[in-house]
């Protein structure tokens, strides 16, 4: 199981999906919410895709052929 969530991880296409997902649906509907906890939910998922992003380009920019 630990393997299978690693290997999603690091797939390009989960990556690209869930940036497709929170840009088009999720996110901007919760950054413009009036409630203050909907606003701060779309901040951290922000936050935390925004991270995975970074590890990702990080590992590929530095991965040796």
């Amino acid at each position: 199981m630990q393997m299978l969530l690693l290997r999603a991880a690091r797939s390009p296409w989960l990556l690209v999906a869930c940036i497709a997902l929170y840009v088009g649906f999720i996110g901007p509907p919760l950054i413009s919410a009036t409630s203050t906890f909907a606003v701060v939910v779309g901040l951290m998922l922000f936050g935390l895709l925004a991270a995975w992003t970074y590890r990702f380009l990080r590992r590929v920019l530095r991965h040796k052929e």
